[in-house]
């Protein structure tokens, strides 16, 4: 919030826009990882809860917190760069998607459902990760 104070008062508007473009775009982004996520834990909590009212319950409060939890960490933060910010939020994501495809390969013995999906999404992540891990060190 301070730097975005300081921009205004300096009149640099610019990194205003360009950051709320970005943030703007990766809502998007976050919206569709997460209801991926959320949709690959509810066969998780199945196998892992043997009560199946109960993982009903799991998988639907993790399709709604998910959404809401990435969002509002998304908003809240402040980075010095969109490239720092986008570089930590699909890192992030990257870590809980492979945690989620990893889980559902090992404990889902089903072969009619694609688990691999949710796995290989979480190592695109990463790479976008890493490819603006290398756009900040080409701005320096």
């Amino acid at each position: 919030m301070l730097r975005c104070c300081a921009c205004l008062v300096s009149g640099d508007l610019s990194a205003i826009n360009i950051m709320l473009r970005e943030k703007l775009f990766l809502s998007i982004v976050f919206l569709i990882l997460s209801m991926l996520a959320g949709l690959a834990c509810v066969p998780l909590f199945g196998a892992i809860v043997t009560d199946q009212t109960m993982a009903a319950k799991l998988g639907a409060g993790t399709l709604l917190l998910l959404p809401l939890l990435s969002l509002g960490l998304m908003w809240r933060t402040n980075p010095p760069s969109q490239y720092v910010l986008r570089r930590y939020s699909f890192l992030a994501w990257a870590a809980v998607l492979c945690l989620i495809g990893v889980s559902n390969f090992f404990l889902i013995k089903d072969q009619a459902n694609s688990n691999t999906t949710i796995l290989m999404l979480g190592v695109v992540c990463g790479a976008i990760s890493l490819h603006a891990r290398y756009k900040i060190n080409k701005q320096k």
